[in-house]
């Protein structure tokens, strides 16, 4: 009898101690949001590289200025793409 008195004391503290613990902070739910961005026809046009115009054979100084030409526009035409992705960020 004195120990199922006992065993049932530990269950009831047990049961009680159960109750003593808090629940954890719900964690922040992130909900993404639709940002408006310039329309499509905003785009810059692709630009007509001098790479693409050289003659089969040409020489090498006329090659090395349409090389250097060709990175030039392309900075430009990346600064201009990345323009316009900035202006899609919230």
């Amino acid at each position: 009898m004195r120990a199922r008195l006992i065993a049932a004391a530990l269950v009831v503290a047990a049961l009680l101690a159960g109750c003593a613990i808090t629940a954890p902070a719900p964690a922040p739910i992130v909900v993404p949001t639709p940002v408006p961005c310039r329309a499509a026809a905003e785009r810059p046009p692709r630009p007509e590289l001098p790479l693409s115009t050289l003659a089969p054979g040409a020489q090498p100084s006329v090659v090395v200025r349409a090389y250097a030409a060709t990175v030039e526009m392309l900075k430009g035409y990346g600064e201009a793409l990345e323009l316009l992705l900035d202006s899609c960020k919230p």
